[in-house]
């Protein structure tokens, strides 16, 4: 059914369905434009994953139009690393919910932070 159309709709699918990852390709473009802002003061060159979780609402069709808000969910300092969680609630252009994802990064604080 991903590649599907015919199949798609044949399992009442308006369009082909993305694989479940999916929303990685677009929430994580969001998140590394939101974590750039100069404003924000993210060490980005030193920051790995930690964790990711993502909790499908409904299967993402082609032809979706999407808009994600990215939240901070929490920011924490220990043992010398910051670990930000962020909360990206995508939804359909009615609102609807379509996705949530939550992503735990962390960097390196600076010293004495």
């Amino acid at each position: 059914m991903c590649l599907d159309p015919a199949a798609a709709r044949a399992a009442g699918h308006p369009d082909v369905i993305a694989p479940p990852t999916f929303s990685t390709t677009f929430v994580m473009t969001a998140i590394e434009a939101f974590l750039h802002d100069p404003d924000f003061g993210w060490d980005y060159a030193h920051m790995v994953h930690g964790d990711q979780a993502i909790e499908l609402h409904r299967p993402i069709h082609g032809g979706d139009e999407l808009v994600t808000v990215i939240h901070v969910e929490d920011l924490r300092t220990r043992a010398g690393s910051h670990m930000l969680t962020l909360r990206c609630e995508t939804t359909d252009v009615a609102g609807e919910p379509v996705v949530t994802t939550r992503a735990m990064l962390v960097t390196q604080a600076e010293e004495g932070a």
